[in-house]
């Protein structure tokens, strides 16, 4: 351990949920890795509502508040920014945030497609910095361990894998029409949301995948509207003018892991909803091989 802890100064970019959580993992890093010799300090937030700027300052601990995003991404203080806004401003703040020379930390999806996920990353690269992107499942105990046994080979040759991620955050009929359910907005609806995790995992603990058959479904094809920033998808809106659902509530994968693979030829499933009626986060991966008196399988 250092004797002198490094301090590391925190800028973050929209106060949201998701916000939330970031500043209390910056606010843990001595606690939780003291072997690190970090001490982290929340410099600045922004956000473009000024109530969530005031709780950035007067509850979650930060020095200063803006809702000029550029106030943090120029701030002296500040080495590294949470990026968790909505996803349609992701390729815009992580541009921005590459060329003024700040580490990151982007929450899925980096882009609403292609196109601007790679713009995001040939920033980064061209600037230098380190990014991050919020598969924070990765690093659980159980699924390190997992990664080591396949590594490892304690497994035989890997045959077949199963991932699934169910969550009911959308399964309210009445759940309002965020901007999680346009397509201009939002992109992708739970394959960037929820199955984008389930695939990143099979891929960190498994290897690439090389080919790819799929389908989608939109459960509710209609909600009622809600205003931008008054409120989330968790409201119900009982009776109100209703609009249309623009990306997919189910989506389901048949894969088949690339030669590099660790589990190079295996087969495997990938299933996520967002409408499902009872778990609010089932997140389960299962890898199975050839040897061991039990298959390999894994629940996160």
């Amino acid at each position: 351990m250092n004797a002198e802890p490094r301090t590391i100064g925190v800028g973050l970019i929209s106060v949201g949920w998701m916000g939330k959580l970031h500043s209390r993992a910056y606010q843990t890093v001595p606690y939780a890795y003291p072997e690190l010799g970090l001490k982290t300090k929340l410099v600045i937030a922004a956000d473009t509502a000024p109530s969530r700027v005031d709780y950035a300052r007067d509850v979650l601990g930060f020095a200063e508040g803006t809702t000029d995003y550029h106030d943090v991404l120029n701030h002296p203080d500040v080495d590294v920014v949470s990026i968790c806004a909505p996803n349609f401003l992701h390729a815009e703040i992580g541009i921005a945030a590459a060329k003024a020379g700040k580490h990151f930390w982007i929450e899925k999806p980096v882009g609403r497609g292609y196109q601007e996920t790679a713009a995001v990353q040939e920033a980064a690269v061209e600037a230098g910095v380190l990014t991050s992107i919020g598969y924070n499942y990765r690093h659980a105990p159980a699924v390190e361990h997992a990664r080591k046994l396949v590594a490892e080979g304690r497994l035989g040759r890997i045959t077949n894998v199963r991932a699934v991620f169910f969550s009911g955050y959308a399964s309210e009929p009445n759940g309002a029409l965020s901007w999680r359910f346009d397509k201009k907005l939002a992109g992708t609806g739970v394959l960037a949301d929820l199955f984008s995790h389930a695939t990143d995992l099979c891929q960190y603990v498994v290897g690439p995948i090389a080919e790819v058959t799929a389908l989608t479904s939109t459960v509710y094809t209609q909600r009622p509207k809600l205003a931008m920033g008054s409120a989330t998808h968790f409201a119900v809106i009982e009776n109100g003018e209703m609009g249309e659902v623009e990306n997919e509530d189910y989506a389901a994968a048949l894969v088949r892991f690339g030669p590099s693979a660790v589990g190079a030829g295996a087969v495997g499933t990938i299933e996520s909803s967002r409408v499902a009626v009872g778990p609010e986060c089932g997140y389960q991966i299962e890898v199975y091989g050839t040897e061991g008196s039990s298959n390999g399988i894994l629940s996160a």
